[in-house]
């Protein structure tokens, strides 16, 4: 009798453990013909999707709605991506603006532009797209905007998944004089989302990839890393960053002492020079109990290369 308990008892064991398997190889499968297919629309002609995978497109009333409900607290008024307003200035760089030995108000990307073909189609399936994200032999997937919790269990076409999608932080919406983009995607440890992040933890990694490609709805940005770091995800503990802290900088010292602040928490730097006015992209994932930071400064009007 008991012998065959214990044999049932093996039995359901191995049972679970062949059911749990073949459910994380489906998933990988299924995340990476899922990132398949949509870097073949990211790459095609720009032309509308069939009916049956087609969302209509938001107006640009109701994108503007729809950003402005996750981001966090921006009042009327204030151009937000897609809006096709003219240039306005954000909530936060109106705060700059008004702070002593501020920044000079720099307008950091184009809102406001015919959409780039490659991302045209794209937005037509999922209006909560705000870019593309390409670091070689890396990542290579689209990133959306909705907030900070959607994401982390749906995929790009809104169906539950647990390698969720690429998003924007909702405190950092993609404004023209957002002087800091934060970018979301989890560690996944066959590889996809932001699996692939973990190797920037070793030496030389940042020299063999060190360029991140983003591009918006409206223009291909280049950005170099110059940071890694592993933060504690609480903030009582030695070596935290608040890395959800800087959507934009107050003041020329405000920027200078967080640079200074990543550089001497990170485990890995690179040779960049970073200075007020720049352009940051921050990419963040978990890892353990922590928080795996990459941070990147966008290549400047009058720098071709690297």
């Amino acid at each position: 009798m008991r012998f065959t308990l214990i044999r049932a008892a093996l039995i359901a064991v191995v049972a679970v453990s062949v059911s749990l398997t073949v459910s994380a190889v489906w998933r990988t499968i299924a995340t990476h013909r899922l990132s398949a297919e949509l870097r073949a629309m990211h790459t095609a002609d720009g032309k509308a999707p069939s009916a049956e995978v087609a969302a209509p497109p938001l107006d640009d009333v109701a994108r503007e709605s729809r950003l402005r409900e996750a981001s966090t607290g921006l009042p009327e008024g204030v151009a937000l991506m897609g809006s096709g307003n003219a240039a306005s200035k954000s909530a936060l760089g109106k705060t700059a603006e008004a702070t002593a030995d501020t920044v000079t108000l720099t307008r950091y990307r184009n809102t406001n532009a015919d959409f780039l073909p490659e991302m045209l189609k794209l937005s037509r399936v999922n209006p909560d797209l705000i870019g593309w994200l390409h670091i070689d032999g890396v990542v290579n997937l689209p990133v959306v905007y909705r907030d900070n919790e959607y994401y982390l269990t749906h995929d790009f076409y809104g169906h539950h998944s647990k390698a969720g999608t690429l998003f924007l932080d909702a405190g950092h919406p993609l404004t023209e004089d957002a002087a800091n983009l934060l970018i979301h995607g989890h560690d996944m440890t066959d590889g996809t989302m932001f699996g692939l992040l973990v190797h920037y933890q070793r030496s030389g990694y940042i020299e063999k990839h060190p360029e991140i490609r983003f591009s918006t709805l409206w223009e291909a940005e280049r950005y170099l890393i110059f940071a890694v770091l592993r933060t504690p995800t609480d903030p009582k503990k030695d070596g935290f960053v608040n890395c959800y802290a800087h959507p934009a900088f107050a003041s020329d010292a405000d920027f200078n002492a967080y640079m200074d602040k990543l550089r001497r928490h990170a485990m890995r730097t690179a040779d960049v020079d970073v200075r007020p006015g720049d352009a940051l992209l921050t990419l963040t994932t978990c890892l353990d109990d922590d928080r795996l930071v990459i941070v990147a400064r966008k290549l400047r009007s009058n720098e071709t290369d690297y």
